[in-house]
């Protein structure tokens, strides 16, 4: 009897074993690797057209550089592992565990941007309007090139033109760039392939009417007799062009009156530009940042000028959504409000404000950059002091709307004091949030994340 109860318990908890080990396998979950694959890049074999420029005929690859590639509704970062610069290099990237697929249809675009998009037929990027120069060359991550392929053997072909030139004095520390028509040189782009598979601007978002070409990194001013580059737009520029030179306190402008095209992959050559022109006295506009930022839900924010009486400056709005809404003296300072209407486009783009300066012929310029319609989340509050919560993201970028006709952009920790007691709404757009953390959760709040879910 006590032999049968042993042999029962025996095979009962052998069962039980058996049955374990079954469930255990069922919901094993097995790694499966990243399929490691590598393209092959040929640059676009023009002069002067890539990233590094040699000997003024050939262009390069260079160590570091970043394409993003796109495979259907996927797209992924591959990086070249050169370790001198080269007119073609290997890439290497993953997406994921996919492998090449039989049938391949491979778009990529050089630099690499986290904001980078592709609908299939175009590719949507940024030909920033502020650049920084490299001696003999373009600044890196700015000469835009795109490619398209059914083979893991990508040739790309550059997207921009525009001119190179040399100056002929010391201490240039800036140099602007601009079509006297007030043309569109420099923006959002989205680019597609014409007939002939090479690459060609379709539609221009958020654009500006010039570029700003600041000293190579770790240099303050330009150096007299070398080449510079300024990548922009390809198209007319129908009354000509203007090229701005500033120093500490003078400046100087070299106009050309006759029509000039920007042909892609191309570069004019404007050799000792400032050369023959004289340098005035350039009086400082403005003393506040010359570039604002803003939510596309539409904002309200202010500039400022470096002289106290803001009827001695002429403020000229470049773009309809943009408009002055009050100016005034405040601390020795002429401050101006300026209204940016919502962003309708759902990305971003960029307009500008000339100040000037009595009768002075060379304003400054105020950029503005609004962002699309970020999602956002809310709460509301009693308290007369309010603190933002922590957002944890990649992306700090952020605008905050206070619920009382006043907005602020996103920093941790910021707060705001209300000038009447009552309940409150404040809204908070964001770019990333992987966590969101209050701080000081009380029993009449609410919170709407509804937004951020929908998404």
């Amino acid at each position: 009897m006590m032999e049968d109860e042993i042999m029962k318990k025996s095979l009962f908890i052998g069962l039980v074993a058996i049955l374990g080990l079954i469930g255990c396998s069922r919901n094993q979950e097995i790694d499966v690797p990243d399929a490691n694959l590598s393209l092959f890049a040929r640059t676009e074999s023009q002069a002067e057209s890539r990233t590094v420029v040699e000997s003024g005929i050939h262009v390069y690859w260079e160590p570091g550089d970043e394409i993003a590639v796109f495979m259907g509704e996927k797209v992924a970062r591959f990086t070249t592992d050169i370790t001198a610069a080269s007119g073609t290099a290997t890439f290497n990237g993953t997406f994921g565990d996919q492998g090449w697929p039989e049938e391949l249809d491979l778009w990529a675009v050089y630099p690499f941007s986290e904001d980078a998009t592709f609908d299939g037929e175009t590719i949507t990027t940024v030909l920033p309007s502020e650049q920084v120069a490299r001696e003999g060359s373009f600044g890196k991550n700015i000469n835009l090139a795109i490619a398209h392929s059914n083979s893991s053997t990508l040739q790309f072909y550059n997207v921009g033109g525009g001119i190179r030139f040399s100056v002929t004095q010391e201490g240039i520390k800036k140099v602007m760039f601009e079509g006297l028509s007030g043309e569109i040189i420099s923006g959002k782009v989205k680019i597609g392939m014409d007939e002939n598979g090479k690459p060609v601007v379709q539609e221009v978002t958020g654009g500006s009417q010039f570029i700003t070409l600041l000293p190579p990194s770790g240099q303050e001013t330009f150096e007299p007799g070398v080449w510079y580059y300024i990548l922009a737009i390809p198209g007319a520029l129908e009354k000509g062009y203007k090229l701005r030179f500033y120093k500490d306190t003078d400046y100087a402008r070299k106009v050309s009156e006759k029509k000039v095209e920007i042909i892609r992959s191309v570069f004019g050559n404007v050799d000792k530009a400032d050369e023959g022109i004289e340098y005035d006295v350039f009086l400082p506009i403005l003393a506040s940042p010359d570039v604002l930022i803003a939510s596309g839900r539409g904002w309200i924010d202010s500039f400022e000028t470096s002289g106290p009486d803001p009827s001695e400056y002429r403020v000229e709005p470049m773009v309809s959504w943009l408009s002055v809404m009050e100016q005034k003296s405040v601390s020795g300072r002429g401050h101006f409000t300026i209204h940016v209407q919502e962003n309708d486009e759902a990305s971003l783009r960029e307009g500008c404000i000339l100040v000037y300066f009595n009768d002075f012929p060379v304003p400054d310029t105020l950029t503005v950059r609004q962002y699309e319609r970020l999602p956002a989340f809310s709460y509301t509050t009693e308290m007369r002091t309010v603190m933002v919560p922590n957002v944890e993201g990649e992306d700090q970028t952020g605008f905050v709307f206070w619920g009382d006709d006043s907005n602020e952009l996103y920093q941790p920790g910021i707060s705001h004091t209300y000038s009447s007691s009552g309940e409150h709404t404040v809204s908070i757009e964001v770019r990333s949030k992987k966590r969101i953390s209050f701080g000081g959760l009380n029993s009449g709040m609410s919170i709407n994340f509804r937004e951020l879910r929908n998404q």
